[in-house]
């Protein structure tokens, strides 16, 4: 299917911007050291289709620096669902020359996603190719593609929009006391405790509610599965290169059911773990 190669490049341009603003920062940073002073709670909204605006709550580490003899606060540039860091946690920082505003934490986390997006893309563009019989549409293809990234390359470039985008990547938010004012951050381990009380005492019994729901799921998927797509996972168990002939019973859709109930359920049973181990 060409939606799998272009979802594929996709995601291979997109994991590798990331990781030429991490090699930017590797190659022109200095390494700093900083500390965790707070754990701002902040909710990021999105629209579904019904254009609803559905509400997500996140954490992030507030962080200290010094930088040019100043100290300097920071929001970090991405939050998770769960609280990562502690108060008074010692950080290594990458920092550039440019200003206190261009700097990153610096962590594995930094390269996980990048690569992620990048090997998945890679993946999914070579099994479409690995599949396409004609020689002359894989060349074609990879000629497009390739054509179409430095055409779009260019065209940023020339409307000096590379620069602007570049630096709307690289930089965070700076905190004032004023700004510091305005967002709800927690200062101390007891307010934290005190939010993980709160947090899972909803969270938890949610969670294994959705984890039930989506076992279902793979239950009945299971049971409308055909013969041939049945006997195809037994194979594939046994023999974990039949990966490869996936794309031969993406038709049954029972057989996409399953996998993303499947792929969920998997999701949700590690949260349940992973609340509980917090509680």
């Amino acid at each position: 299917m060409i939606v799998m190669y272009v979802v594929g490049i996709i995601f291979v341009i997109f994991g590798g911007i990331f990781l030429l603003i991490n090699l930017h920062f590797f190659r022109n940073g200095k390494i700093l050291q900083g500390k965790v002073i707070g754990i701002e709670k902040y909710l990021s909204r999105q629209s579904n289709s019904n254009n609803r605006q559905a509400m997500q709550v996140f954490y992030r580490p507030i962080v200290e620096y010094i930088f040019n003899g100043h100290n300097v606060k920071f929001a970090a540039s991405f939050g998770s669902s769960a609280i990562s860091h502690k108060i008074g946690q010692r950080l290594s920082l990458i920092s550039l020359h440019k200003g206190a505003e261009y700097v990153r934490i610096n962590s594995k986390f930094l390269w996980l996603f990048p690569l992620l997006f990048f090997i998945i893309g890679s993946a999914f563009a070579g099994v479409y190719l690995y599949q396409e019989e004609s020689s002359n549409f894989k060349v074609a293809a990879l000629v497009l593609s390739l054509g179409l990234v430095f055409f779009g390359y260019q065209q940023l470039k020339r409307k000096k929009l590379l620069d602007a985008i570049t630096d709307g990547l690289l930089k965070v938010d700076i905190l004032d006391a004023e700004e510091l004012a305005k967002k709800e951050i927690f200062f101390s381990d007891r307010e934290i405790s005190e939010e993980l009380a709160r947090s899972y005492k909803y969270s938890l019994p949610i969670t294994i509610a959705f984890a039930c729901a989506l076992a279902y799921g793979v239950h009945y998927f299971y049971t409308q599965l055909s013969t041939q797509t049945l006997s195809y996972l037994e194979q594939l168990l046994g023999d974990p290169s039949a990966i490869t002939d996936i794309q031969m019973h993406l038709g049954d859709k029972p057989f996409l059911g399953f996998l993303v109930c499947l792929f969920f359920t998997v999701m949700m049973i590690y949260s349940v773990f992973y609340q509980s181990r917090r509680r």
